[in-house]
């Protein structure tokens, strides 16, 4: 139960953290978190354990699907950064 509640505030921190970073003057800033999510994404491939009788294409499926998944993060963050960054230049317009 205490590492569900963690996880959650884990979670509505960095939603929070990416609101205030999207809403900054500075575009790159609103990325930070997105490009932290991608780079995490790509080391997860690397921590996959292939067995000696594991198919190339099984390989290729999991890669695949770790990496998509993983991903998940960081598609609710660019979707949060392309929004407010959307609001602001249709304020600014």
């Amino acid at each position: 139960m205490k590492k569900t509640i963690i996880v959650l505030l884990v979670l509505a921190v960095a939603i929070v953290l990416q609101v205030f970073l999207s809403k900054q003057k500075d575009k790159r800033l609103g990325l930070i978190l997105p490009l932290v999510g991608l780079i995490y994404s790509i080391t997860t491939i690397f921590g996959i354990t292939i067995g000696k009788d594991t198919t190339v294409g099984e390989a290729m499926g999991l890669a695949i699907s770790t990496f998509l998944l993983s991903n998940i993060p960081t598609i609710i963050l660019m979707t949060i950064y392309l929004g407010y960054r959307g609001k602001l230049k249709q304020i600014k317009d």
